[in-house]
C-alpha cells in the first residue's frame, strides 16, 4: 500500500505540472496512466479528471473538456494496483490563482476531512467519524441523503477498491449497526465542499492505516492548501 500511495505521488506530479490553458481532461488522464504504467501498475480502474463546471456537483468521471484559467481541476487516483494492492486518492489543484472563495472551500473540504481522521483509531466506531461529519444533506443544498451519498464517505481498500468497512451518513441513518476499526486496517476517507448551484467543488481523500492511537498517512502529496499550477506571471 506503501508503494502504490508513492507511485500515485509521482501521477500527481506529473498532473500538476502538466495542467495549463487548453489541456483537456481526457488529456492529464493519459499523463497519469502513463506514469502509472511506467512505475509497475499492474491494473488500474480508471482516473478521475474533473475541471470548472464539472466539479459541481460532485462528479467521477472525465470528458475531453478543456480546462481554462481559474478553474479547479480534482483528480483521483483509484483503483492503481500495485501486486495486487489498490489506492483511492483525491487532491484538487487550480489551473492558475485561485479565488478567496476557491480557498476558502478547499479549507472547508480539508476539515471535514480531518475531522474525520483526527478521529479514527484502534476500537473506534464508525458512527464516531461519521458524526464529525454534516447532519444534513441540507449542507450541501440537497434534500435527501441519497443525493449525496458519496460526498463523504470512508472505504476499507487494499485487495479491491471499495471493502469493508464502508461508512457515510446514509448509511447511519438507515439504521446500520457500527462497525469497530482495528488496528492495521487501511481505510480510505473522501469527502466533497460544494453547494448546490455553485460553480466549484473540491474532493479530497488520504488512504490511512489505523494505529493503536491514531493513523498513518500513506500518501505524503501536500494537501495543507489549494495547490496553484501554472502561474508564468509569477
Amino acid at each position: 500500500m506503501r508503494i502504490i500511495c508513492q507511485i500515485a505521488e509521482k501521477a500527481f506530479g506529473a498532473i500538476a505540472d502538466a495542467i495549463r490553458p487548453g489541456v483537456r481532461e481526457c488529456e492529464l488522464v493519459a499523463v497519469a496512466m502513463k506514469v502509472l504504467y511506467e512505475e509497475g501498475v499492474d491494473h488500474t480502474e480508471d482516473c478521475v479528471v474533473c475541471s470548472g463546471y464539472n466539479t459541481n456537483p460532485y462528479n467521477w468521471s472525465f470528458s475531453d473538456k478543456p480546462i481554462r484559467p481559474g478553474e479547479l481541476v480534482y483528480v483521483d487516483i483509484d483503483g492503481a494496483s500495485y501486486l495486487g494492492y489498490k489506492c483511492c486518492l483525491y487532491r484538487t489543484f487550480c489551473c492558475g490563482k485561485a479565488s478567496q472563495e476557491q480557498k476558502d472551500l478547499y479549507e472547508e473540504a480539508k476539515e471535514m476531512l480531518y475531522a474525520a481522521l483526527n478521529t479514527i483509531r484502534d476500537g473506534v466506531t464508525d458512527h464516531e467519524v461519521v458524526s464529525k461529519w454534516p447532519d444534513s444533506p441540507q449542507y450541501w443544498g440537497y434534500n435527501s441523503w441519497q443525493e449525496v451519498g458519496p460526498y463523504a464517505l470512508g472505504h476499507g481498500i487494499g485487495l479491491s477498491l471499495h471493502e469493508r468497512p464502508f461508512f457515510n451518513r446514509q448509511q447511519m441513518e438507515a439504521g446500520a449497526p457500527p462497525q469497530v476499526l482495528n488496528e492495521g486496517m487501511v481505510i480510505a476517507v473522501e469527502t466533497y465542499a460544494g453547494k448546490k448551484g455553485g460553480r466549484d467543488g473540491v474532493r479530497l481523500e488520504e488512504d490511512i492505516v489505523v494505529t493503536k492511537d491514531g493513523y498513518e498517512r500513506l500518501c505524503f502529496w501536500p494537501i495543507d492548501e489549494l495547490m496553484e499550477c501554472w502561474l508564468p506571471y509569477r
